[in-house]
């Protein structure tokens, strides 16, 4: 667990590279919430150890968190799916 200071480190700078990233790639801005999108990265990063997330370098971290956000708004998108859209997605991606 985080102490205050950590906590505030980390989303601090994974704010800052998820605004960068938004800048970069205007599908982040269409599609994700940037305070949303902070506060889940900080709880998926919450999972490393302080030392882990804190010697991380920063192009390794980014890289993380530009998959992390493709996957997180990918499966926001299921959520507007048909029942049946939902089955056959199901059944295409069975075995992958």
């Amino acid at each position: 667990m985080y102490d205050y200071n950590e906590k505030n480190r980390l989303r601090s700078r994974i704010a800052g590279m998820v605004g960068q990233l938004m800048t970069e790639k205007s599908i982040y801005q269409e599609e994700l919430d940037k305070e949303e999108t902070v506060a889940y990265l900080a709880e998926v990063m919450s999972g490393l150890t302080w030392d882990e997330f804190d010697k991380m370098p920063d192009d390794s971290l980014r890289q993380r968190l530009r998959k992390l956000m493709s996957l997180h708004m990918a499966a926001g998108m299921l959520n507007d799916l048909s029942r049946d859209q939902i089955r056959i997605f199901d059944e295409a991606v069975t075995g992958i």
